[in-house]
């Protein structure tokens, strides 16, 4: 086991990081010399206090004084009082500053192997200016009916397909900044036509822009295989676009999908992109990740990655370019406590996603609303907004109350603040309840692997025994 007093332990095989104790409930982490790794693993294969040493019971009671360890009556005790104070609480699931998502076409100049060859799009459903009027008429609808409106810091995702695919998008884009002219602009591209219409759209109401690039050029095209339609300067195109925004002072997010094909390529464009200047920029931001399937138990797509295969990734990115990347989407909230810049105490969630009632809503031009953007085509259906509105308010409850702190099996589970029962969806289209990923895996968690440094917990003033 991986677990001693509510604490996981990081690098437990590790031959090149040191191990530390992350506690799953604070979010506190500890790193541990040679010696406390040593009583601390003696620990963990004994189970029971009263058959510790005088130095395992010594560096126990050290560690409880730290508030690092939390025996099982404390955990228990700290957690039915934030039951009791209504922290948990998910009755204000339903309130004003809220992010849709409207896709304009399901159609793209690109032909990703981890996308459009799946067979589910339709590049006839295109969205139009009666439809975005219907997206109004049903936020209108159902937002006065529970009391909720757009306000300035709501958002709107603008997907596709590709959403600069031709002008008629790109003059839809400008229709929807006026229908909600409140509401913040997030847009999702693959950049090939952004320069090309870059005078034509909203950049000022633009609160971000996500654009996938897959490593340089030539990697780049590998993955995505334009049409004959595309310029043969479209990277350099989209590596213009990306530079521009960010002097406009738009934040960019690059997304970059990395596999078995392409990771051994991704320290080289990390250097890229840090010579183009990009990453430099305090507008930028660089996630990269697997390809995601939500019916798998561990929510990778295994055609592209299996299990060895992330954990290779990860590792090797790791040590290349001395960050690291979730490559298990159910790891993502452990990642998130991991990642923090100080030792402040972590707020714990009980919850895996914010998408409730109205909220992160999908439109696809099909004339359906999908729970998320993560939509699949014949699940997660909530309702239709086109020809007419409708909700399928059983649908949403299913989906929106899952809580691991009211799910019986999740409430005993100590892995259930960094698990918070997996995605909604992803559970939906399993047929189960809740979703576990990695933490029902006991070779991942055996071989979970972080770069933790002294300067992570400086601030906490914690210095590593010698």
């Amino acid at each position: 086991m991986a677990l001693i007093y509510s604490n996981l332990i990081i690098n437990k095989n590790s031959n090149k990081y040191v191990p530390f104790l992350v506690n799953l409930i604070s979010g506190r982490r500890r790193m541990l010399s040679n010696d406390e790794f040593v009583h601390v693993s003696s620990m963990l294969c004994k189970g029971d206090a009263s058959g510790f040493s005088d130095d395992e019971a010594k560096l126990c009671k050290k560690l409880k004084d730290e508030k690092q360890f939390i025996d099982d009556p404390q955990r228990k005790d700290i957690e039915e009082q934030m039951l009791k104070s209504g922290y948990f609480e998910t009755a204000n699931k339903r309130k004003n500053d809220f992010i849709c998502s409207i896709q304009l076409t399901q159609d793209c100049n690109m032909r990703c192997a981890f996308c459009f060859e799946r067979g589910y799009a339709d590049k006839q459903a295109r969205m139009s200016e009666e439809k975005i009027d219907a997206v109004f008429d049903f936020f209108k609808s159902y937002g006065d009916a529970h009391g909720i409106t757009m306000s300035p810091s709501s958002s709107i995702r603008i997907t596709g397909g590709e959403p600069l695919l031709n002008q008629q998008y790109v003059d839809m884009i400008n229709y929807i900044a006026n229908k909600w002219p409140d509401a913040k602009i997030i847009l999702f591209t693959n950049g090939s036509n952004l320069t090309k219409f870059y005078n034509q759209l909203p950049i000022s109401r633009f609160d971000s822009v996500d654009i996938a690039l897959d490593g340089i050029e030539e990697n780049h095209l590998l993955s995505r295989r334009p049409d004959a339609s595309v310029s043969k300067s479209f990277y350099g195109d989209i590596i213009t676009g990306i530079k521009q925004l960010l002097k406009d002072q738009v934040t960019v997010n690059i997304k970059t999908v990395v596999s078995k094909e392409n990771y051994m390529h991704f320290p080289g464009f990390v250097q890229f992109l840090n010579s183009e200047g990009i990453l430099s920029s305090p507008n930028a931001t660089f996630v990269a990740g697997l390809v995601m399937d939500c019916s798998n138990p561990l929510e990778i797509d295994e055609a592209f990655n299996n299990k060895q295969d992330a954990l290779r990734i990860q590792s090797y990115i790791q040590e290349k370019c001395g960050f690291s990347i979730s490559t298990f989407p159910s790891a993502s909230a452990l990642w998130g406590i991991l990642q923090r810049t100080d030792n402040n105490p972590y707020m714990p969630r009980s919850v895996r996603c914010g998408t409730s009632f109205l909220i992160n809503y999908y439109f696809s031009p099909n004339g359906n609303i999908y729970f998320c953007d993560c939509m699949d085509k014949d699940k997660a259906v909530v309702g239709t907004y086109y020809p007419e509105i409708s909700i399928d308010e059983d649908i949403v409850k299913k989906l929106a109350e899952r809580d691991v702190m009211t799910h019986a099996k999740c409430k005993e589970c100590p892995y259930k603040f960094v698990c918070l029962g997996g995605c909604p969806l992803g559970s939906l289209i399993k047929d189960e309840e809740m979703s576990c990923g990695i933490f029902a895996d006991q070779e991942i968690l055996d071989n979970l692997e972080y770069p933790y440094y002294e300067k992570h917990i400086a601030a906490a003033n914690y210095h590593k025994e010698t």
